[in-house]
This record gives C-alpha cells, sequence and structure tokens, in this order.
C-alpha cells in the first residue's frame, strides 16, 4: 500500500526532460498523403485539358509545370507511402505499419544520440517545404497566364453570328476546366506546405516557444 502511494503521488515527468509526450499527427500526416494523391490528379487533370486544345489557352504551361511538379509529388508520396508501412523510419515515430487509428508520433527526449538517428516525415523536411511553396507560386502564375488568355481569347472566336472559327466549339469550355484545375493544383500545394510545416512543428515538439528550423 505505501508503495502504491508513494507511486500516485510521485509528480509526472516535466516535458523536455527526457520525457517524450505523446502527440497525436495521424490525421495530419493523413491528410497530407490525401493531399499529394490529389495534386498529382489535379496535375494531370490540367496537362490533359492543355492538350485537348492544343495549349492555345495557357502557351503550354502546365505541361511545363508538371514536369517539375509530378517527379516531386511522386516522390514525396512515395516516401510516405514507405512511412506509413514502417518501412521508413521517422523522427520520433513508434510506427511499425500498424493500422492508422493506432498510429502516433511523439516529440523527440533530448537524446542527441536518437536526434540524429532519425529523419523527418518527408513532407516536413525544409527542402520538400521550401520546394513544394515554390511549386505552387509556378502553377500561380500558370493559372493567372491561362485564365487571362482566356479571357482575352475567347471573345475573338466570335463574331455577331455566333462562333466564327474553324476551332471545335468544345474551346468554348475546355479552357475554363484549364483554369479550374491549375487554381485547384495552386490551392492543393499551398495546403500541402502548410501541412508540412504543422507536421513539422507536431513532430519537434515545437508547440511553443522559438522555432528551430535546423533539421533537414
Amino acid at each position: 500500500m505505501k508503495s502504491e502511494t508513494e507511486t500516485q503521488t510521485q509528480p509526472a515527468p516535466e516535458v523536455g526532460k527526457g520525457a517524450p509526450t505523446p502527440f497525436k499527427v495521424t490525421d495530419l500526416f493523413q491528410l497530407n498523403y490525401r493531399l499529394l494523391q490529389l495534386s498529382i490528379l489535379f496535375t494531370l487533370a490540367a496537362v490533359a485539358f492543355t492538350i485537348s486544345t492544343f495549349g492555345q489557352f495557357s502557351l503550354w504551361l502546365p505541361p511545363a509545370m508538371a514536369v517539375f511538379s509530378l517527379p516531386h509529388n511522386v516522390t514525396l508520396l512515395v516516401l510516405s507511402w514507405r512511412e506509413r508501412t514502417g518501412r521508413r523510419r521517422v523522427l520520433g515515430s513508434s510506427w511499425s505499419g500498424v493500422s492508422g487509428s493506432e498510429k502516433e508520433l511523439t516529440p523527440v527526449n533530448d537524446s542527441k544520440k536518437h536526434i540524429e538517428s532519425e529523419r523527418l516525415p518527408a513532407t516536413s523536411t525544409l527542402p520538400s517545404l521550401i520546394t513544394t511553396f515554390i511549386l505552387a507560386l509556378m502553377w500561380a502564375s500558370a493559372f493567372g497566364l491561362t485564365l487571362g488568355l482566356t479571357i482575352t481569347a475567347l471573345p475573338a472566336l466570335y463574331d455577331k453570328d455566333g462562333w466564327s472559327t474553324d476551332d471545335p466549339r468544345s474551346y468554348r469550355v475546355l479552357p475554363w476546366f484549364e483554369c479550374i484545375f491549375a487554381f485547384l493544383e495552386m490551392v492543393v500545394l499551398v495546403l500541402i506546405g502548410v501541412g508540412g510545416v504543422r507536421e513539422r512543428k507536431a513532430v519537434l515538439g515545437l508547440r511553443e516557444g522559438g522555432r528551430v528550423w535546423v533539421r533537414l
């Protein structure tokens, strides 16, 4: 009885002094994983609509953006899948291929050896974050140019009697879908970047205080 009473009255270890505190980031990780999948789909859709109009309303910018964004997103998706299945160890991770509801990450303790032997999740590394936001800016430019050309070019295809060119009548609609998917890709990339920042803060336990952006 005495030992039990002493155990119950012992103060809890303080956070940041060698006692890792469980922090659930499963939902955040799953969101980033789904966003990567959406990003790939939106990129392919934008490229498909660009091809359907032979780049007349976007100067082939979406396919040019896809050359950079697809390898980036596919790489992150593969690395994230390896983290989900326990094939790639990440910083503070207790994952071993268990189901999503049981996955949990914990902030690191004071063990320098432990920190150096682990990695941050792929979507929250500095190179990934920087590249993601740069890609978002590139897609923003593609969206802006496509929207501008669509608004200015479509009226030129009409005369007082209606459609006046040999271009397919589908051109009335296809450029707008091209704009929509370029815009969606830009938004999803921003969300991936913001999610990566949040994931980084969660894994490193930087809820409060100064942010230390030192690990890659």
